[in-house]
């Protein structure tokens, strides 16, 4: 295959589904299309790895209650345009966001977006897909009811774009500091907007979001003079304005302030294109300022474009994967996804925003946000200790520092530009950290690190931590979801006590390997599932283990997804379910079951049903590979071809569920490669079965991992044999180390499964009894 220098992510578009088509004859296609329809809740638009800015088109922004199709901001099926934002989450199930919305305009000027469905009603514009080019680093689309060509790219503090306008109309570009993906009536605190002497414009808005009391600045430079401009403040019901300040029309003013703030911004007739470069900061306007001349020096859109291609051509080439188009469209789009986050969130200065809502200084690292813990720690980070140490370091130290400056002395939960939602459940900053220590990441303070993960894990007053540490759970009448909360809790514990052992702080490790093991204290051996417990002990009843309401015993999800997860102690669940033998009926029970999707309609992040297990969400990630604990590799061989075919395409409905900040993307690349993380904080892969013939996997100590699947294909789904370096591989896991060592992983595929790799107690991976338990 070509070199990965100049692999080219292009993915030429038609008007029927995402075809996996490679550009000029290179290498592998990337298409940020997919999971952007559906549930997968992702972007099109332009960014870098690991970028600050996220440019893309926004097809709607509805008020909060109806918007989760639209957590992106983007819905394939939407036929209008209202703008573009700098900045997205990639595949969150909530969401906030969608700041600084840019419009070009030909013609007369509408200050409100309109109806989507009334054409002409406001700025927004009809579009077509047969005028998309969707890349990685580049979105480009026409403007149909404008005529204007629209095109952006990013760098890693800069959005740029370019606008080509038809000939003979004016020109005008709009900025609306109103709109905010999971909007409401009154989320805009307040807003000011400038223009400077030089033509700059610069402004900040602070919302009352996800992150209550975010602020987010920006500066914007043109390519071309203006030769007007207009600031409005279009809110209305205000019971006391204070007095008016210079300039009495909208023309007239150089600074505006409000809630409801709109700035026209006129070219007249161009000859050429307009660009338009916009950097964001959440400190300071200065800092925008700041970022933009650093980062966003001179006005070359194409030379910008193509340092985003070189970008993603060097984050995507650790990895070289031969394939069908599909396959590898697939593959790299995955391996992109999982690449989006978390964000850089610190100036050039090296100011950032912390969770204490203060400015700080990042010394000698970058710091880094968008961290949506109860998804990432499974796949996407681990990932990224294999992929690329160097930025666990980074994103670490970043975890540090936001523990550091938090009021409460907590690792961060769901954070974003340094603030903290405290959405979801568990601790599981711990284990990221723990992971990536246990395998050999350093360059930052472990001691720091260790403290700042038992800080987090005692502090009582989070989800009833005091109760938990009292009783060994989490108590249901105390606290909501205590039966899965307990359940994460341990295993976070598990990883707290990994990184003291191996720090050689026995008595932390001694705390916490006890606290491992409160995943017993809810489970119910009559019924066979986890339960959640009262305060007095007893198993709450009614129980019904199909219930999956919100503020039930488990957290996005029921019994029968959630009574699996026990990472840390696999051998002890499978016994506690009463063998082998019992443990494998169960789990076929999961898959093999006829279930109404009806019964989720209230809980929309549980999708991709397969029986019971869920897809769709985090809990059931991990499922599939449990067949290998318990002696039956060949099933979970089995399941994961099923899971593949059915939850995963090459469409802009491709992604089943959230991609959750990139970790069903990072499922994917585990699992295509053969290997999956199935305990974090551990050194072992689970090896399941690859789904693309080869894979090279360049790794950062100068070694290369090759897997090798030979007759990969439909009518060899089964795993006959497999070879590490040229000698048979009896056990059904890797280690960390195998992988660093570099060689070759070589898989022989058959039409028949193979029953008895992987049965004896020895070839099965570890469990919390393996590390001395």
């Amino acid at each position: 295959m070509a070199s990965p220098w100049f692999r080219l992510l292009m993915v030429a578009l038609s008007l029927g589904p995402v075809s996996a088509m490679a550009a000029s004859g290179h290498a592998d296609a990337v298409d940020p299309r997919i999971g952007t329809g559906g549930d997968g809740h992702t972007f099109p638009g332009a960014t870098v790895p690991f970028g600050m800015i996220q440019l893309s088109p926004d097809t709607a922004v509805p008020d909060f209650k109806h918007a989760y199709k639209w957590a992106a901001g983007y819905q394939y099926g939407d036929p209008t345009i209202m703008g573009f934002s700098h900045t997205h989450f990639s595949g969150s199930g909530h969401s906030d966001l969608g700041d600084v919305l840019v419009m070009p305009i030909t013609g007369d000027v509408k200050l409100d977006p309109g109806d989507a469905t009334k054409p002409g009603s406001g700025y927004r514009s009809r579009f077509s897909h047969a005028s998309e080019v969707v890349q990685a680093g580049y979105y480009a689309v026409t403007l149909s009811d404008y005529g204007v060509r629209a095109e952006l790219t990013a760098g890693r503090r800069v959005g740029w774009h370019r606008y080509g306008f038809p000939a003979g109309k004016p020109a005008h570009v709009l900025l609306d500091l109103r709109p905010s993906i999971y909007d409401y009536a009154g989320k805009v605190l307040w807003a000011n907007l400038r223009v400077h002497p030089d033509g700059t414009v610069t402004g900040c808005r602070t919302t009352r979001g996800w992150a209550p009391g975010r602020e987010l600045c920006f500066a914007l430079r043109f390519s071309q003079p203006m030769t007007s401009r207009e600031l409005y403040d279009r809110e209305t019901d205000v019971v006391y304005k204070g007095f008016a300040g210079p300039g009495n029309q909208a023309e007239d003013q150089n600074a505006q302030n409000g809630r409801a703030l709109v700035g026209v911004f006129d070219f007249g007739v161009l000859k050429q294109p307009l660009e338009v470069k916009v950097a964001i900061s959440s400190v300071s306007q200065a800092n925008a300022i700041a970022n933009l001349d650093q980062d966003g020096a001179g006005w070359d859109f194409d030379a910008r474009r193509a340092a985003a291609t070189a970008a993603w051509n060097k984050a995507l080439s650790v990895i070289d994967v031969d394939g069908t188009p599909t396959q590898r469209t697939g593959f790299y789009t995955s391996l992109y996804h999982a690449m989006l986050a978390p964000t850089l969130s610190m100036d050039v200065n090296g100011d950032y925003r912390g969770p204490d809502h203060q400015v700080h200084h990042a010394d000698g690292f970058e710091f880094y946000s968008s961290w949506s813990m109860w998804d990432v720690y499974r796949a996407e980070e681990p990932l990224m200790v294999l992929l690329r140490p160097d930025l666990s370091t980074q994103f670490i130290r970043s975890l540090i520092a936001a523990q550091q400056a938090s009021p409460f002395g907590m690792l961060p939960v769901w954070s974003y530009q340094g603030l903290e939602t405290w959405c979801m459940t568990g601790y599981h900053a711990v284990a990221i950290i723990a992971d990536a220590y246990i395998k050999g990441v350093r360059g930052f303070d472990n001691d720091k690190a260790l403290q700042a993960m038992v800080s987090t894990a005692t502090y009582g007053n989070y989800g009833d931590l005091a109760d938990y540490m009292k009783l060994g759970y989490v108590p249901i009448d105390k606290e909501v979801e205590g039966g899965s909360k307990t359940q994460e809790y341990a295993y976070d514990d598990w990883a707290i006590a990994q990184m003291a052992k191996a720090m050689g702080k026995s008595d932390i490790a001694a705390t916490f390997e006890k606290r491992a093991g409160n995943w017993r204290n809810v489970w119910d051996p009559k019924t066979g599932f986890m339960r959640a417990r009262l305060s007095n002990g007893q198993f709450r009843e009614p129980f019904d283990p199909a219930s999956a309401a919100y503020g039930s015993d488990y957290t996005e999800a029921n019994a029968w997804q959630y009574s699996w997860y026990v990472p840390q102690d696999v051998a002890g669940l499978i016994g506690a379910f009463g063998g082998d033998a019992k443990f494998v009926s169960k789990l076929d029970q999961l898959f093999d079951a006829k279930v109404d999707p009806s019964i989720f309609k209230d809980v929309e992040d549980i999708t991709g049903l397969i029986g019971w297990y869920a897809h769709g969400n985090e809990p059931s990630h991990h499922i599939a590979y449990l067949y290998d604990y318990a002696g039956a590799a060949w099933k979970t061989q089995q399941r994961l071809k099923q899971i593949m075919d059915s939850q995963y395409a090459t469409r802009p409905d491709g992604l089943v569920g959230n991609d959750d900040l990139g970790q069903m993307s990072a499922w994917y690349v585990f699992t295509a490669l053969g290997f999956y993380p199935v305990t974090p904080a551990s050194d072992e892969y689970a090896i399941g079965r690859p789904f693309v013939p080869k894979a090279a996997i360049h790794l950062p100590n100068g070694h290369t991992f090759t897997v090798v699947a030979e007759k990969l294909d439909d009518a060899h789904p089964y795993v006959g044999a497999v070879t590490l370096n040229g000698k048979p591989l009896d056990r059904v896991y890797l280690r960390h180390a195998d992988i660093l060592a570099g060689g070759e992983l070589r898989f022989t595929m058959q039409p028949e499964p193979n029953r008895v790799w992987g049965r004896s107690d020895t070839a099965r991976p570890g469990s919390t009894s393996r590390y001395g338990q």
